[in-house]
């Protein structure tokens, strides 16, 4: 009788240690996964903050448009929510980015375009399809 008990205590504290153990898993698991999210979030801010002071050092002429596109993995979106400053949702990170030009635009893509004219950025949703120039001779 006595060795019975045992045994049950035995068997009820290895399923109590093996719950234990995966559960600990699951949340190193949670825990390398939501970190790894937020240095992909702080790399794309850096990304985004580096294209628009590359955009802001080459704004001399008004009348010339440039265009920095950026191609990623996974679905961000960026909003102009004032006139110099940016909304940036990346997986469920949001962040702000103050930028020194005028920026407008709206966009939820893997393929985003950084345009400049005029003293202005635009942030617009890059088209999947490459159309070539149609030359004619």
């Amino acid at each position: 009788m006595d060795r019975a008990i045992v045994e049950v205590i035995n068997t009820v504290a290895i399923i109590i240690i093996s719950a234990l153990v995966i559960y600990s898993l699951f949340n190193i698991y949670t825990i390398a996964k939501s970190t790894d999210e937020v240095l992909y979030s702080k790399f794309i801010y850096t990304k985004i903050k580096n294209i628009i002071y590359e955009l802001v050092s080459k704004d001399q002429d008004p009348d010339k448009m440039i265009n920095i596109t950026l191609i990623l993995d996974q679905f961000i979106y960026i909003r102009a929510i004032d006139d110099y400053k940016l909304l940036l949702k990346i997986g469920n990170t949001q962040m702000y980015l103050d930028s020194p030009l005028k920026v407008k635009g709206e966009v939820f893509s893997k393929s985003i375009m950084f345009s400049l004219f005029n003293h202005t950025i635009s942030i617009s949703k890059l088209s999947p399809f490459y159309i070539p120039p149609i030359i004619v001779r």
